[in-house]
């Protein structure tokens, strides 16, 4: 099958999680489907030993290892290197959000008839959120969209998918502030954005790096704030 789409997955310290990752995209025939380079991102649990099983079980799956950490976006744009399809994209590697979202994306893809030379964005819109995480997210897609001037709701959303020569022209961020650029610099170049539902249920394993805590979502929220200003100031 010709694979047009690729899919980035970054894994910092998710050696409990990795397995059930790569069996789901398998059940879901997901990698026949779509082009997958699963990076370890400078993890310091198992996670070498697990990629060193599983890229021998699944040739088709492609397994790299980022010896730097230096922000979950750096993984994403390690692994897109190695990623030579029209479409390409990214999401979580915690299970949080279900692989199968991704079978979402393909019938987008066919049902707009998407294809490298056009403009677009894909993005999850995330429902049946607890009251906390939707707080944050919406105070800080106000503040944001109010410094940037450009609409913009549930930023940090999973899957996101792009094509490759929009994305090619956008100088990204390191950490998660990468979702916020290419959101926004979506939207100013009159990319079609098109959203679709997803559920970001709760982590049943491991432990998340950075979202642990009201202090950490306050940390990352003010964190995107200041990208804000940066991405306004040019």
């Amino acid at each position: 099958m010709n694979k047009n789409l690729g899919c980035v997955i970054s894994c910092y310290n998710e050696e409990k999680n990795i397995s059930k990752l790569i069996s789901d995209i398998v059940k879901q025939n997901l990698n026949r489907k779509i082009s997958f380079v699963i990076v370890n991102n400078a993890s310091t649990d198992n996670t070498n030993k697990i990629f060193k099983e599983l890229k021998n079980q699944h040739k088709n799956i492609r397994f790299v290892t980022n010896d730097i950490n230096k922000g979950w976006g750096y993984g994403i744009k390690f692994g897109l290197k190695y990623i030579k399809t029209d479409i390409i994209g990214w999401t979580h590697s915690d299970l949080q959000y279900e692989i199968k979202d991704l079978t979402k994306v393909l019938n987008i893809i066919h049902d707009h008839r998407l294809t490298g030379s056009t403009n677009f964005l894909i993005k999850g819109n995330r429902i049946k959120r607890n009251y906390i995480d939707k707080f944050f997210s919406f105070i800080m897609q106000i503040i944001c969209s109010l410094i940037l001037k450009k609409k913009l709701r549930d930023i940090n959303a999973q899957p996101v998918f792009i094509n490759c020569d929009q994305l090619k022209n956008l100088k990204l961020p390191n950490g998660l502030e990468m979702d916020l650029d290419v959101y926004f610099k979506s939207i100013k170049n009159n990319s079609k954005i098109i959203r679709f539902d997803v559920i970001q249920h709760k982590r049943v394993l491991g432990k998340s790096s950075w979202n642990n805590s009201i202090y950490s979502k306050l940390k990352i929220s003010i964190k995107f704030l200041k990208h804000a200003v940066k991405i306004k100031n040019g």
